[in-house]
């Protein structure tokens, strides 16, 4: 059934459309075709941002199938296996449930063609609306205005993450710009939770509100607000509640942020449409066990050794751009650690922000080429920039050559920090088994 799968999704990447083709009209024409699947999934969580969007869905996730709840999940892009992408009642969809959606849509795609990521989104919708659940958590993939999930009519509530510099040919140049974009996910009379912005996108996204009908903002520092504790643990305030929360179980301070910013989901929706959710051992426990990979994710330490020989700690983080390498040097400068950096970008990233962000706090940098990946830098070039910025700079083929860099230098036994893309995180994943890699608290 693997192959047969692999022979879906390579049908689905043929597709005549360009890659990216920011429109809705195919979208909203196919579903129709399809029956209209979009307005039979169960209640759905859409959430929109530049950065934490994937960990905001990860520890809503984690609290929502802590309270007994079954959870559809669309998120982008895959690591390793495509069916990470669509979790159905709470599992992965299985290769024969994905195989039956795609055939099922066959004909349709053939009269109305989408691009890769329409049609994947629409495979989401589809299984969705075949399956039970209680609740859908529902991922952009780029943007909001013009994104394929933005056919979703009447959300339970929106989510906005922080918004920064991303996609600016697509998007916009100015933070403000591209705020609206992501704001534009808003529906009217739906609440509106917002994570911490910068100036110009919190403007953005507050006209937005106010052009659309009904829309309550949730805004942290305004209806609510968190701060750490000594413990490691959240103090979540708002007017409706007070309580601190355990450590969240991803790594960083800006896990902090994403972690409270679920949480103000759950107290808007249990203070509003759904007060069974309010059960806060739920939460804790959904606070404690969240998991997602590729974000600050310690790799299984018996996996590594056996394929790179090496011993010490090596992290893996999928982030790409200037915010998200300040949240990795700011997790650097806590943990008061000099890493090894392997980093892989793609050739439309702010490499050399990200270098200038990162460079001063790691030992070495080892620059690759992110393996199969036509969009990726080229190691040589990602090298040069990285000499603007630190004196000790390799260039390597591949991975393990990599790693066996960073045994060569004064500092062997520091940590390895493994940065720069999604894309770059699968191919490591995949190498060492998905299924070794553990998400350390």
């Amino acid at each position: 059934m693997l192959s047969y799968l692999s022979f879906w999704l390579r049908r689905l990447e043929q597709h005549p459309l360009p890659n990216i083709d920011l429109k809705l009209d195919r979208m909203v024409h196919f579903l129709d075709v399809m029956g209209a699947p979009h307005r039979n999934i169960p209640p759905a969580i859409h959430i929109a941002g530049t950065n934490g969007k994937g960990s905001t869905t990860a520890f809503l996730y984690a609290m929502l199938g802590a309270l007994g709840l079954k959870v559809h999940r669309y998120t982008s892009p895959h690591l390793v296996r495509f069916n990470e992408r669509i979790v159905l009642a709470g599992e992965q969809a299985t290769d024969m449930q994905l195989v039956q959606g795609l055939e099922q849509m066959d004909g349709a795609l053939r009269d109305c063609p989408l691009t890769y990521f329409e049609s994947t989104t629409a495979l989401a919708f589809h299984l969705f609306a075949q399956y039970a659940a209680d609740v859908t958590l529902l991922e952009v993939g780029m943007g909001g205005r013009l994104d394929a999930t933005n056919v979703l009519e009447k959300p339970l509530c929106t989510v906005i993450t922080p918004v920064s510099y991303d996609h600016q040919e697509f998007l916009g140049t100015t933070l403000y710009e591209i705020a609206g974009e992501k704001a534009a996910i808003m529906k009217p009379h739906t609440p509106c939770v917002v994570g911490a912005q910068h100036a110009d996108a919190a403007q953005h996204i507050e006209e937005q509100a106010r052009r659309c009908e009904g829309v309550r903002l949730h805004r942290l520092g305004h209806e609510w607000d968190y701060r750490a504790t000594s413990s490691g643990g959240i103090y979540y305030e708002s007017a409706t509640m007070s309580r601190e929360f355990p450590p969240p179980a991803l790594l960083g301070a800006h896990q902090m942020h994403n972690a409270s910013l679920a949480l103000a989901v759950m107290d808007v929706l249990s203070t509003t449409t759904h007060p069974a959710w309010c059960n806060y051992a739920a939460w804790d426990a959904g606070m404690s066990s969240a998991s997602w990979a590729a974000r600050l994710q310690r790799l299984d330490a018996t996996a590594v050794h056996s394929l790179y020989g090496v011993d010490v700690p090596v992290y893996l983080d999928g982030g790409h751009n200037p915010d998200s390498a300040m949240q990795i040097a700011k997790w650097i400068t806590q943990q008061g650690i000099r890493p090894h950096l392997i980093l892989g970008m793609h050739r439309d990233k702010d490499v050399k922000q990200v270098l200038e962000i990162l460079a001063p706090h790691c030992a070495h940098i080892a620059t690759l080429t992110i393996p199969d990946d036509p969009k990726a830098y080229d190691a040589n070039a990602l090298a040069e920039y990285a000499r603007h910025y630190h004196n000790s700079v390799r260039s390597c083929a591949r991975l393990n050559e990599a790693m066996e860099a960073s045994k060569m230098t004064e500092s062997q036994n520091s940590p390895i920090l493994i940065y720069g893309s999604l894309y770059l995180a699968g191919y490591v994943l995949g190498s060492i088994d998905f299924s070794t890699a553990t998400c350390c608290k």
